[in-house]
């Protein structure tokens, strides 16, 4: 297996994981909890007129993708509950809406230097309104890599360790996965060591035209 051909499928599964929302995944999720903005993710609010630009600009690019097999209902579910739990101060603080979308297209917030907590709170959200992008990376992996890559992945990373993934992705960025490979976890956070499984499973996996 070459060396390109194990990056380009890993990439390939990594971006349909990233912006594929599929499914309804509860498990494990925080109930009725208060974030650390003082929102609960479990609970709707009604957006002030300050907040509204931002949720429109994060439940945007969620529609506009065609092929993507989540609801206008579970999108707008997230965008308007996000909001609140990442404050109006911070979102500011990234830019304008459309700028602040564009960070939520690939669930990477590092740039608006939310807290870990925070992070942890956004993925809830996704709890919350029935988003599952574990399930989505699994069949990215059967359609973009092979069947043992999605096996792999669906034994070895289980619910808890994918949202340990992302709360890794919201917090510290796409960055924070770069050369990261199983067997060398000293120093990982738990989102790192998962995301090392799941590398290994997409590289360790690949179809043979892929190798």
């Amino acid at each position: 297996m070459t060396h390109s051909g194990a990056r380009g499928a890993l990439l390939a599964v990594c971006a349909a994981a990233l912006t594929v929302l599929t499914g309804c995944s509860s498990d494990g999720s925080p109930s009725g909890t208060e974030t650390s903005s003082g929102s609960s993710p479990d609970v709707a609010r009604e957006l002030t007129a300050d907040e509204r630009p931002y949720a429109d600009a994060i439940v945007a690019p969620m529609q506009a993708q065609s092929d993507t097999p989540v609801s206008d209902e579970d999108a707008r579910c997230f965008a308007d509950r996000v909001v609140p739990v990442v404050g109006l101060e911070t979102l500011r603080a990234g830019g304008t809406p459309a700028e602040v979308g564009s960070l939520f297209t690939h669930y990477d917030l590092s740039t608006l230097d939310v807290s870990e907590q925070t992070a942890r709170d956004a993925v809830a959200v996704l709890d919350a309104c029935g988003i599952d992008l574990r399930e989505a990376a699994v069949d990215a992996a059967r359609s973009d890599v092979s069947s043992a890559a999605a096996d792999c992945i669906d034994t070895s990373v289980d619910a808890a360790e994918y949202r340990e993934i992302l709360v890794t992705q919201f917090h510290r960025g796409v960055t924070a996965f770069e050369d990261v490979t199983s067997g060398d976890e000293a120093g990982l956070d738990a989102g790192q060591k998962a995301w090392a499984e799941f590398a290994g499973c997409v590289v360790e996996n690949m179809a043979p035209d892929d190798e």
